[in-house]
């Protein structure tokens, strides 16, 4: 019997929520982040919570390609080493740097904008626009569930903070 991994009726229920939820998850916790300090802490604190796990995971994947390129008795180049290392690093944990990136847009629109709607929109609407490259799709999918997150919880932070007030 063929069980295809795509034929799995639960996998394709799970798959069809998992990562909008996991932004707009990420997005709502992220709305508490930013009240935490300033542009340039906010964007220093979320990079190190990135990029840690995206290098980590990276080397990992990194050190199991070199190991079966050995053990294949394949030669190991220079060229082949940084082709690799930026590859993963670049190629790995895509959710990563959409988080990175849709945090990013938030802390700028947040900073400089004043958290605008229509700036939010109109991101949106780019995004559209903006051509299918690599993982560019990935990311621009993720972008409103992140946003929506983001606007939901700082709603949600503000009106707790206003009952607090209130007392």
């Amino acid at each position: 019997e063929d069980n295809s991994f795509f034929d799995n009726k639960l996998f394709k229920f799970i798959y069809s929520f998992h990562m909008p939820l996991f932004m707009l998850i990420s997005g709502y916790l992220f709305s508490e982040s930013v009240k935490k300090g300033n542009f340039s802490f906010v964007i220093k604190k979320k990079s190190k919570t990135v990029m840690i796990p995206l290098i980590s995971f990276s080397l990992i994947h990194f050190l199991k390609n070199l190991i079966t390129k050995i053990s294949y008795g394949e030669d190991v180049s220079f060229h082949w080493v940084v082709k690799r290392c930026l590859s993963d690093f670049f190629n790995g944990p895509w959710f990563l740097w959409a988080i990175w990136l849709c945090s990013l847009i938030v802390l700028i629109v947040r900073s400089y904008m004043k958290d605008s709607i229509l700036v939010y929109l109109t991101g949106f609407i780019i995004s559209y626009i903006v051509p299918e490259y690599g993982q560019i799709c990935l990311y621009k999918f993720m972008y409103p569930y992140f946003v929506c997150g983001y606007l939901v919880g700082k709603k949600h932070f503000l009106k707790k903070k206003n009952l607090v007030v209130k007392d």
